[in-house]
C-alpha cells in the first residue's frame, strides 16, 4: 500500500524552503535550477518540488554544476 500524500511530500521541499535553505530568493532557485548550477525540481501533479535526499546528494558532492554550462557559438566580439 502507498503511504498518504502528506507523508511523501515531507521528503520534498518547495522553491522558498530551498531559497532558506541555500540563503537566496525562490526566484533564485529556479534560475540555478533552469541553468544547471542545482539539481532540477522534480513535478508532483501540478506542483514543483526539489527532493531532500537528491539535494543532500548535491551538498556531499560540494555542490558542482548539475549539468555543464553549453559552449557559446558563433563569433566573439
Amino acid at each position: 500500500m502507498s503511504e498518504p500524500l502528506t507523508q511523501s511530500l515531507t521528503r520534498y521541499l518547495t522553491a522558498p524552503q530551498v531559497g532558506l535553505r541555500y540563503s537566496c530568493s525562490s526566484r533564485s532557485v529556479y534560475r540555478l535550477a533552469d541553468s544547471g548550477l542545482m539539481p532540477p525540481p522534480i513535478r508532483i501533479g501540478g506542483m514543483v518540488r526539489w527532493s531532500i535526499e537528491t539535494l543532500d546528494e548535491w551538498d556531499a558532492a560540494g555542490n558542482p554544476r548539475f549539468r555543464p554550462t553549453p559552449k557559446r557559438t558563433g563569433a566573439v566580439r
